[in-house]
């Protein structure tokens, strides 16, 4: 059975107007049979009130999409689009980028941290269309959860390219070139391994293994690169958003944060984080 990815998309209207690219942005993430609903949640202005739920419903419907629920944030703050996106039941939050609000590192920093599902962050005038996506992988469980809503994304955007990047860093002092080689082999097939167990069927994905103290640099430098539409990465419950947070301003691009399962606590917890690039299994 194939993930079906996000279902319920909560987009958050924080202007003064309707927006039209984000609106198409959020019809984009909701199309191709993915979503069971879509809500709009509005901070309240003159404009907002008499246009927005009309336009909404001409841009979805554009989709052949159903016409999305309309409904007004009480406050204008974060806890108020929280709160609608739990009365939604929401595994997707699309919004504006951070960087357009008053207090922007603040507001990102709530946002990826404290969002109780997937979050979606649209910088202005964005396209409403993914050709190829770059996803931030690790070789573990939450590499496969990103994978999976990445492949997903790819299909209901009918994307050409879906690109799967792990960063790792050489941590040795030491220049030994036939040392350096063999980590940069050893990774590569490290790479390689767990890309043959993805289930991506009829995606088109290209893996790569890039060198980088900086995983959030490597995706903001590929992604330039490689002329990626959407970037996506993955953060467990209750683990600090390290990776998207730097990328959020190194990165003109939309980005997804995908919510995963914490990696729990106890014995199994502890094994994924001391070996984080497993063994191959073999039938």
């Amino acid at each position: 059975m194939i993930e079906q990815g996000f279902r319920r998309v909560l987009l958050v209207h924080t202007g003064e107007r309707p927006e039209l690219d984000l609106i198409d942005y959020a019809a984009l993430l909701s199309s191709g049979g993915r979503a069971m609903s879509t809500t709009v949640a509005a901070y309240p202005s003159d404009k907002v009130l008499r246009f927005l739920a009309p336009v909404v419903r001409t841009r979805f419907e554009a989709r052949g999409l159903e016409a999305p629920n309309v409904r007004l944030l009480a406050e204008p703050d974060m806890d108020a689009a929280f709160e609608a996106a739990a009365d939604a039941r929401a595994d997707l939050l699309v919004m504006r980028h951070p960087r357009l609000f008053e207090k922007p590192r603040a507001i990102a920093r709530r946002v990826l941290s404290e969002s109780p599902c997937s979050v979606c962050l649209v910088p202005e005038e964005a396209p409403s269309r993914i050709g190829r996506i770059l996803a931030g992988i690790h070789l573990d469980e939450s590499g496969r959860g990103v994978l999976s809503q990445a492949a997903s994304l790819y299909r209901c955007a009918k994307a050409e390219e879906l690109i799967a990047l792990h960063s790792c860093f050489h941590e040795s002092v030491s220049e030994d070139e036939f040392q350096h080689q063999r980590f940069r082999s050893e990774r590569t097939l490290d790479l390689w391994r767990f890309m043959a167990r993805a289930n991506l069927p009829g995606v088109c994905c290209t893996p790569l293994m890039e060198e980088a103290a900086n995983p959030h640099r490597a995706l903001a430098r590929v992604a330039k690169e490689r002329s990626a539409d959407l970037v996506m990465v993955g953060r467990r419950s209750g683990s600090a958003p390290r990776v998207s947070a730097g990328l959020l301003w190194e990165c003109t691009l939309p980005l997804v944060q995908v919510l995963l399962p914490s990696a729990g606590d106890g014995l199994r917890g502890l094994l994924r984080r001391v070996f984080s690039h497993p063994e191959p299994k073999f039938n």
